[in-house]
C-alpha cells in the first residue's frame, strides 16, 4: 500500500514492518500524553534516588552518541580527505539530525517543567557541564540541519540554499566536529558529580575522554548498519566500500580498551572486574560485546560479507549503548541497594520515539536525494522498500 502526499510529490509505502513501527509510535504517543497530563511521578519509576532513568540513559546520553556518526564520517571525508566514503556522509548527517531531535524531545519529556527548556539560552551558567551540553546540542542540531539542507533544496530545485551551504560547507563541518567533540565528552563530565555513587568500574576522571572515544565507535557502527540497509533497499553494492570503511574500527576499539584497562590499573580498581558481583558481570559483558565484533572485523572475510558487517555493527551498537546504561543507571545500584527498572510508560515512550525516528528516516531516504544514486537519476520507485 502506498500513501501519496502533496499531489503525489512524496510517496510512502506501507509495509508490515512500517505498520508495526507506526503502531508502536502511536502507543508511545498515548504514553507521552499521559506523561504530560499526569506528571512524571504517576507514569515513571523515577525518584530522588534515580532522577535520571531510561530517557536520559538511552534517549539522551545514548541518543547523542548514536548521532556521532555524522561528525565522525564528516571528519573522515572532508578533513582527512577520504572521498571514497563520500556517499556515506549525507545518510550519516540525516541520522545525526534525527537523533538529536529525539534527544531534544526526550529532554522535554524528562524535565519536570518542560516549558523552561529555553532557559539555558538566556540564563548562562558557563561553569556547568549541563549548560555546555545544552548549547552544543542546540548549535550542532542547527549545523546538522544546514548540512542536510542541500538534500531538501535539491528536491525542490532551489538553487540559492544549495549554493549558500556548499560555499561554507567545510566551516560547517569543522564547527560540527568541534561541537561534537565538546558535548560527546561533556556527557561523561556530567557523571563526574557521582564519585561516591557510581561504581568504580565506570567512575573515573577520564569519563569525558571515555565517552568521546566510545561515541566514535558507536557512530561508525551506526553508519555501517544504515548503509547496509539502504544499500540493500536501493540495490547498491556497498559492501566493498564498507569493507574499507570498517578497517579503522578495530583500532578505535583497541584504543578504548587500552584506555579502560590502563585507567583501572592506575586507580587500583582492576580487581573489581573479578569480584563475581552484578557490576563485574555487567562490565565483562559490556566489554566482550565490544571487543568480539571488533576482533572479527580484523578478518577480511567478515568485512567483505554483508551478514558479518551487519552482525558486528549491531553488536557494537548494543555494546556502547549498554555502556551508557551501565554508567548512568545500573552502575548506581550498589550505592542505593536497588536496581532502577523503567515503567511500561517509559519503555513505550522510548520505543515510540525510536519508531518515529526510523519512519522519518525511511521517508526522507526514499523521497529526497540523500543517497547519491538518487541525484544520479535513479528512480526510487524501482527500489524495494527499506523495511
Amino acid at each position: 500500500m502506498e500513501i501519496r502526499i502533496l499531489n503525489s510529490e512524496f510517496i510512502f509505502r506501507m509495509t508490515r514492518v512500517r505498520i508495526a513501527l507506526a503502531t508502536v509510535f502511536f502507543a508511545g504517543l498515548i504514553a507521552m500524553v499521559c506523561r504530560f497530563v499526569f506528571g512524571l511521578s504517576a507514569v515513571t519509576n523515577l525518584n530522588d534516588q534515580y532522577p535520571w532513568g531510561l530517557w536520559i540513559s538511552l534517549d539522551v546520553i545514548g541518543g547523542v552518541a548514536l548521532g556521532a556518526g555524522a561528525f565522525a564520517t564528516a571528519a573522515i571525508v572532508y578533513i582527512f580527505g577520504q572521498d571514497q566514503f563520500h556517499s556515506l556522509a549525507r545518510p550519516a548527517v540525516l541520522t545525526g539530525f534525527l537523533g538529536y531531535l529525539m534527544v531534544i524531545f526526550s529532554l522535554l519529556l524528562d524535565l519536570g517543567q518542560p516549558w523552561d527548556i529555553w532557559h539555558p539560552v538566556v540564563m548562562w551558567q558557563p561553569h556547568s557541564a549541563m549548560f555546555e551540553v545544552a548549547w552544543c546540542v542546540m548549535l550542532y542540531t542547527i549545523v546538522l540541519f544546514l548540512e542536510l539542507l542541500p538534500s531538501i533544496s535539491e528536491k525542490f530545485g532551489w538553487q540559492m540554499p544549495t549554493r549558500l551551504v556548499k560555499s561554507m560547507y567545510i566551516p560547517l563541518v569543522i564547527a560540527g566536529i568541534i561541537l561534537s567533540t565538546l558535548h560527546q565528552s561533556s556527557l561523561g563530565t556530567l557523571l563526574l558529580i557521582l564519585p561516591d555513587k557510581l561504581h568504580a568500574l565506570w567512575y573515573t576522571p577520564l569519563l569525558p575522554l571515555m565517552f568521546f572515544v566510545s561515541s566514535i565507535i558507536l557512530g561508525l557502527a551506526v553508519v555501517v548498519f544504515e548503509a547496509i540497509l539502504v544499500g540493500r533497499s536501493m540495490k547498491i553494492d556497498e559492501i566493498p566500500m564498507l569493507s574499507r570503511f570498517t578497517k579503522g574500527i578495530p583500532a578505535v576499539v583497541l584504543a578504548y580498551v587500552i584506555l579502560k584497562l590502563a585507567d583501572l590499573i592506575n586507580r587500583g580498581e582492576l580487581s573489581q572486574v573479578f569480584t563475581n558481583s552484578m557490576e563485574s558481570g555487567l562490565f565483562i559483558t559490556e566489554m566482550l560485546v565490544i571487543i568480539i565484533p571488533a576482533y572479527l572485523l580484523l578478518f577480511k572475510s567478515i568485512r567483505s560479507n554483508e551478514a558479518g558487517l551487519l552482525t558486528t555493527s549491531i553488536a557494537l551498537i548494543i555494546g556502547i549503548l549498554f555502556n551508557r546504561l551501565n554508567a548512568s543507571s545500573l552502575g548506581l545500584a550498589h550505592y542505593f541497594n536497588k536496581v532502577y527498572v523503567p515503567s511500561l510508560t517509559e519503555i513505550l515512550i522510548t520505543l515510540g520515539l525510536i519508531s518515529l525516528e526510523v519512519l522519518i528516516y525511511i521517508f526522507v531516504i526514499e523521497n529526497f536525494p540523500v543517497v547519491e544514486e538518487h541525484s544520479n537519476g535513479t528512480d526510487i520507485n524501482n527500489h524495494s522498500s527499506l523495511v
